[in-house]
């Protein structure tokens, strides 16, 4: 079953950032393709039950973590249009409205 991912998700911000530049996308490549790896470590071995079961959760925990940076990084280098940019991603939608006059 595929998923179809929008071009833009209802809303998402629209970012007013500089796109990136060469060495900078490739930076941002290798540093989700470095974490993709870890990801594929770590659920292998959950996958061949190698750990204790307390360990387990502390990965699964972990594979979420990672998983979201990833998605956090790729979707700030393509101007956020997914879900936001990195601060939207670690700490939700709302987040640039906390402690503003009105806001809820």
């Amino acid at each position: 079953m595929s998923r179809r991912i929008p071009s833009q998700s209802a809303g998402a911000p629209a970012l007013s950032r500089p796109q990136f530049n060469a060495e900078q996308l490739r930076a941002v490549l290798q540093n989700i393709a470095g974490k993709a790896d870890v990801l594929s470590k770590l659920l292998t071995r959950l996958e061949i039950g190698t750990a204790e079961e307390d360990d387990e959760v502390a990965m699964m925990a972990a594979a979420n973590l990672i998983a979201t940076t990833i998605g956090a990084l790729a979707d700030d280098a393509c101007g956020g249009s997914c879900i936001g940019d990195l601060e939207t991603w670690e700490y939700g939608r709302h987040f640039a409205d906390l402690g503003k006059a009105g806001a809820a």
